[in-house]
C-alpha cells in the first residue's frame, strides 16, 4: 500500500511539474501540418554546460524572447563571434505519436551548431572542436525519430551555436517549422534546384558568346562579357541553398565565392570599357593587379575568418573604382545610345534590389506585394539586358552580311548596267556638271560673302574685358555662329552657335538664329538670361521647325565681374583662375546643369542659368566641337583634356596669344590644318 502511494505521489509531482513547465509551451495542434515556432516563449543564455540540453533542465532564469531577434536581444547576446549562445523552446506535442516521420527546419545559422530534442541530438552541422569545419549559412534540416517525441507533454527543443562570422547571422534571425520531414526536404531540394536556374542560364550565355568571340575575335568585348557570365555563374551557384547539397567543402564553396565575386566586378568593368570603345587608364590595370593578387592569396588562405576581415575592411571599399567607372562611361553615352539607357535601368534596378533586400532581412518590407528577396533577379536583368543587346548587335551584322550574299549578284549586274549607261553619257555629264559646279561655286561664294558681313570682325576690346577669336569654316559657308554684343563700349555678352550639318542650309539657319538672338538679347536685359534663351529657342523653332537641323550654343551675360552662363547641349565652358592656376570646367557641383538642343519642338524647356564671378586676369574659353573631336592619323581625338593642358600650359599674356597657343598645340597634335568640321574659339580675359 505505501508504494502504491509513493508511485501515485511521484507521478502528481510529475504531472505537476510538467504542467508548470509547459506553462510557456508552443502548442503544436497536429503533426499532419506545417506548424511555425513563434511565440514568445524562446530563452537564451551566453555560455556552454552539457545540461542545457536536458529536458529537466530549470532554464526559468535564462533571457525571455521572440523570433526574430530584435536589436534589443542583442544588447544582451553581444556580438563576439567566438561566443556560444544556447536557446531552449518548449514544445507541446499532441497527445498521439505522428504516423509520419517527422522533421525541423531552423533555416539557415552560421555558423555551428548541435540541435537536441529532450536531450537526444537530432542533427548538426559543422564542428565546435575545429571550427574550420563550419557550414555557415547552411540551411538546417533534421529528422525527429518519433522515439524521442514525448506526445502530450512538455517537449524541449535544444539548439547550441557558436558564430564565428557576425552576430547578425545568428538562429534568432530565421523562422523555425515543424511538420513532415519528407515534405520538408523535397521542398527545399525542389526550390534548391529550380534556383540553379539562373546559373544554368549564365552558363548558356558564357557558351554562347564565346562562340561569338571565337567567330569574331576583333570584338574582345564579346570575350569579357563571355567570361563574366562564367564566373557570375559561379557566385550564383555559391550563392543558392542547394551548394551544400553539390558540394560539402565550406573552404571550397568560401574560396569559388569570393574568387567570382572579384572577377565578376573586374570583368564587368573591362566589359564596359570595351563595348564603349574607352581606353584603359592606369588605375584601371592596378585595380586588375590587385584582383589577380586577392584571388593568389585567396586560394592559399585557410582560414575563412582572416579573409572575410580582409574581405569587409579593405577589398570591398576598392569596388569604389569599378562602379565609378561603369556609371561614368554610362552616363557619358546615355543621351547618344539606347544601349547605355538600358544597361543604367538595370543598374538602378540592382540598386533598388539591394535596397530592398537589405531592409527585408530587417524585417521591412518596401513593397507589400514583394515578399522575397530580389537581388538575384535584378542581377539577371541586367546580365539578361546586355547579353540582348550583344546578341542584336550581332543579329544585325549577320542580316547586313545575308543581306549582301543574297543580293550581291543583282547588285553587280545593276551597277555594271548603271556604269555602261554613265560611260556613254559621261562627257555630257561632265559638261553638265562643271556647268552646274561653276553656278553652286557662284552661289556658295555669295552665300559666304553674305555670311561674313552678318559676323563681327573685330573682337571686343572694353574697360574691362578682351577677347579674341578664331574663326574658319570648313567649306565656303559655316554651320557655327558667334556674335558679340557691345553697346557703349560695354561688352554686354556674347553667343557661340553650331548647327547641325554643313553647307548652305546650315549657312542660312545662323542667319536666321544671330537675328533672332541679338534682338533677344537687347530687347530683355531685364529678364534672366535663361528665360532670353527660352524666348530665343521658340522664335528658332518657329522659323526651322519643319526641318532636320538642330543648334547647340553656349551664351554668356556680362556685368561688371558677374557672369551669366547658359548651355544648351554645347561643349562646356572653361574657366582659368589667374589666382590660383587652376583650369576647370565651368558647371553645378554634381549636377548637370546643360539644357536641350535648340531647334528642336519635342525638346522645348526652361534653360537653367549658372551666375559666377571672375577676378582680374582670369580666362573664358568657348569652342566648337571640331576643336575637341578633330583626330591624328592614329585616330586619337584631341580631347578636352588636352584643351585643358593646353590652356594651364599658355603663357600669362594677351588673349591673341593664349589663343594662337592653344591653336599651334592643337596643330601639332592633328599634323594637319585641314579641319572635318567647321572650327569657332573665343577666348575672354577680365581686365
Amino acid at each position: 500500500m505505501y508504494k502504491k502511494n509513493t508511485i501515485l505521489l511521484w507521478l502528481l509531482m510529475i504531472i505537476i511539474c510538467q504542467n508548470i513547465y509547459s506553462k510557456d509551451s508552443i502548442n503544436i495542434e497536429s503533426f499532419n501540418t506545417q506548424t511555425e515556432i513563434s511565440g514568445k516563449n524562446i530563452k537564451v543564455f551566453i555560455g556552454d554546460t552539457p545540461i542545457f540540453k536536458d529536458i529537466d533542465f530549470d532554464d526559468t532564469q535564462w533571457h525571455v524572447t521572440s523570433f526574430p531577434l530584435t536589436k534589443k536581444d542583442y544588447l544582451y547576446t553581444g556580438t563576439n563571434s567566438d561566443d556560444i549562445l544556447w536557446y531552449r523552446i518548449h514544445l507541446k506535442f499532441p497527445s498521439e505519436l505522428p504516423t509520419k516521420t517527422i522533421g525541423i527546419n531552423l533555416g539557415k545559422i552560421a555558423n555551428i551548431d548541435e540541435t537536441y530534442i529532450n536531450g537526444k541530438v537530432i542533427g548538426s552541422s559543422g564542428s565546435f572542436k575545429n571550427p574550420e569545419k563550419n557550414a555557415f549559412n547552411k540551411t538546417r534540416i533534421y529528422q525527429i525519430p518519433t522515439s524521442y517525441i514525448l506526445p502530450g507533454v512538455d517537449n524541449v527543443l535544444a539548439i547550441k551555436v557558436k558564430n564565428t562570422y557576425r552576430a547578425d547571422e545568428l538562429p534568432g534571425q530565421g523562422r523555425y517549422y515543424i511538420g513532415d520531414y519528407d515534405s520538408m526536404k523535397s521542398n527545399f531540394l525542389t526550390k534548391g534546384y529550380s534556383d540553379l536556374i539562373f546559373t544554368i542560364v549564365y552558363i548558356v550565355l558564357f557558351t554562347y558568346f564565346l562562340l561569338l568571340y571565337s567567330k569574331r575575335t576583333k570584338e574582345i568585348e564579346n570575350l569579357f562579357y563571355s567570361l563574366f557570365s562564367l564566373t557570375f555563374s559561379i557566385y550564383s551557384f555559391c550563392r543558392s541553398d542547394i551548394k551544400y547539397e553539390i558540394i560539402d567543402n565550406i573552404l571550397l564553396l568560401q574560396k569559388l565565392e569570393f574568387g567570382s565575386m572579384f572577377l565578376s566586378i573586374a570583368l564587368l568593368m573591362a566589359f564596359i570599357i570595351t563595348y564603349y570603345k574607352q581606353k584603359h587608364k592606369l588605375y584601371h590595370y592596378i585595380y586588375y593587379v590587385f584582383t589577380i593578387i586577392c584571388l593568389i592569396v585567396l586560394i592559399f588562405l585557410k582560414n575563412h575568418e582572416v579573409w572575410y576581415w580582409l574581405n569587409v575592411n579593405i577589398v570591398q571599399y576598392t569596388w569604389l573604382l569599378p562602379i565609378v567607372t561603369i556609371f561614368w562611361i554610362l552616363l557619358k553615352n546615355f543621351r547618344k545610345s539606347i544601349d547605355s539607357r538600358i544597361m543604367s535601368l538595370s543598374f538602378g534596378i540592382i540598386a533598388l534590389g539591394v535596397l530592398h533586400d537589405m531592409l527585408y532581412s530587417r524585417g521591412i518590407q518596401m513593397f507589400r506585394f514583394v515578399n522575397f528577396y530580389v537581388t538575384s533577379f535584378s542581377m539577371f536583368l541586367l546580365v539578361a539586358g546586355i547579353a540582348v543587346i550583344l546578341s542584336i548587335r550581332f543579329a544585325n551584322f549577320m542580316t547586313k552580311i545575308e543581306d549582301l550574299n543574297q543580293n550581291l549578284e543583282n547588285k553587280v549586274e545593276k551597277r555594271t548596267e548603271a556604269l555602261t549607261k554613265a560611260n556613254s553619257t559621261l562627257e555630257e555629264t561632265l559638261s553638265e556638271l562643271e556647268e552646274i559646279n561653276k553656278v553652286a561655286k557662284k552661289d556658295m561664294d555669295m552665300a559666304s560673302a553674305i555670311q561674313g558681313h552678318l559676323f563681327p570682325k573685330i573682337a571686343p576690346d572694353t574697360d574691362e574685358w578682351s577677347t579674341a577669336y578664331i574663326f574658319k569654316p570648313m567649306a565656303g559657308v559655316s554651320g557655327d555662329l558667334y556674335d558679340f554684343y557691345v553697346d557703349n563700349n560695354e561688352f554686354l555678352g556674347l553667343t557661340l552657335l553650331d548647327v547641325s550639318g554643313h553647307g548652305i542650309a546650315s549657312g542660312l539657319i545662323t542667319m536666321i538664329a544671330k537675328t533672332i538672338s541679338r534682338r533677344n538679347f537687347f530687347l530683355n536685359k531685364k529678364k534672366s538670361l535663361g528665360d532670353i534663351i527660352y524666348t530665343i529657342n521658340k522664335e528658332i523653332i518657329k522659323e526651322i521647325d519643319e526641318v532636320d537641323n538642330y543648334l547647340t550654343g553656349i551664351f554668356l551675360r556680362f556685368k561688371n565681374n558677374i557672369v551669366e552662363y547658359v548651355n544648351a547641349g554645347h561643349a562646356d565652358l572653361i574657366h582659368k583662375s589667374e589666382t590660383t592656376g587652376k583650369v576647370s570646367i565651368i558647371n553645378k557641383k554634381d549636377e548637370d546643369f546643360k539644357g536641350w538642343f535648340l531647334g528642336i519642338s519635342d525638346m522645348l524647356a526652361r534653360y537653367k542659368t549658372l551666375t559666377f564671378k571672375v577676378r582680374p586676369n582670369d580666362l573664358l574659353f568657348i569652342y566648337s566641337d571640331c576643336l575637341n573631336e578633330t583626330k591624328n592619323p592614329d585616330g586619337e581625338e584631341y580631347g578636352v583634356d588636352r584643351i585643358l593642358d593646353s590652356i594651364t600650359n599658355a603663357p600669362n599674356t594677351t588673349p591673341d596669344k593664349i589663343l594662337d597657343f592653344i591653336m599651334d598645340d592643337f596643330y601639332k597634335f592633328t599634323q594637319t590644318e585641314e579641319l572635318t568640321d567647321d572650327m569657332t574659339a573665343i577666348l575672354i580675359k577680365r581686365k
